[in-house]
């Protein structure tokens, strides 16, 4: 397994966010709970919210997405600009503030939500010793909480306690307000266009579990759409490539998990597991590059996106998520034009 994080890819936000993004489900169960689509920092600049097209979609149909969007991005400025006044207030004081990341195996550098990942990759491994995983596990929260206790004291000690608290405040609403793009429901496809359009611009610096859930409601949203709330498709066109490449994704990743159960570790160097890889990326390439011109197309890519091998996978992954993004915004735009 590579190192994941270091001390260099970490920032503030990410400690920060860490706990809270914990109640957003992990990666394996989002995918097992729904047509999920889709940690690096955010941009600083949030990219615009509506632009004048999706503005006269909003007065035709309001959707509540588009309040969501709003009240994140004003808690994100919020949060962002006590971030940037700590950040002046502590490059003041000489005594160096205490790290907050903690060391476990191979990874020298990780804390919130980031150690549950870690569980989860271990638990994920083949023969994984689920007992002992565990016992790491809690020992690492418990060297989070002793680092917690003593970046508290430094505070304290250098009359930063108040500025860290009202900023820790202002990141907890900045989470809430972020975890409600994942379950506020979209009601119009320009909605659902707002929300992955907000999504995949933040997705442009790095992929986030909150990325996931969020483009996993917008994909239900349309999903659940009646006919005549879609936009027009060619009636012609049943997109049968795309849901074929879903079809036969499945099928590999069936076989190569056989192929582990019956040759453990081995499996990756055997000539059928190569062909079957091979054919796997070939159908993964197929659903990141070609357009849907169909609501089938549009559910194929989703579907293929709540994979759990996918989902590990950040860079299909994100390509599939980033060529659902586009279909949508393609007839979202066609439909307020």
């Amino acid at each position: 397994m590579g190192h994941y994080w270091s001390p260099t890819n970490l920032s503030r936000r990410a400690i920060l966010a860490g706990a809270a993004l914990s109640v957003i489900p992990a990666v394996a169960s989002v995918a097992s709970t729904m047509p999920a689509i889709a940690v690096a920092p955010p941009p600083v600049e949030l990219p615009p919210v509506v632009d004048e097209a999706t503005t006269t979609a909003r007065a035709i149909e309001p959707d509540p997405i588009f309040v969501a969007l709003t009240e994140h991005r004003r808690r994100y400025r919020e949060w962002s600009g006590l971030c940037a006044e700590l950040s002046n207030a502590e490059s003041e004081v000489k005594e160096r503030r205490p790290s907050t990341l903690i060391a476990w195996r191979n990874y020298s550098a990780i804390g919130g939500g980031e150690i549950e990942m870690m569980r989860d990759r271990l638990l994920a491994e083949p023969r994984a010793n689920r007992k002992k995983i565990e016992q790491e596990y809690q020992k690492a929260k418990a060297d989070e909480r002793a680092a917690d206790r003593a970046e508290r004291e430094w505070y304290k000690r250098n009359g930063l306690a108040g500025l860290q608290a009202e900023t820790d405040r202002a990141s907890k609403a900045e989470q809430k307000a972020l975890f409600a793009l994942t379950r506020i429901r979209p009601t119009t496809t320009a909605g659902a266009g707002a929300l992955v359009a907000y999504v995949r611009k933040q997705m442009e610096t790095g992929q986030e579990h909150w990325q996931i859930a969020a483009l996993a409601n917008a994909a239900r949203a349309l999903h659940g759409m009646p006919n005549e709330a879609l936009p027009p498709f060619a009636a012609e066109v049943n997109d049968l490539d795309l849901a074929n490449a879903v079809y036969n994704m499945s099928n590999c990743d069936l076989a190569i998990h056989r192929l582990y159960k019956q040759h453990g570790d081995e499996a990756d160097s055997r000539d059928d597991y190569q062909k079957i890889e091979t054919e796997r990326q070939d159908r993964l390439g197929i659903l990141a590059t070609r357009r849907a011109h169909s609501s089938n197309g549009l559910v194929a890519k989703a579907e293929a996106l709540t994979d759990r091998r996918l989902i590990e996978d950040y860079d299909s992954h994100g390509r599939i998520a980033a060529s659902l993004g586009e279909d949508v915004l393609r007839y979202f735009g066609a439909r307020v034009a």
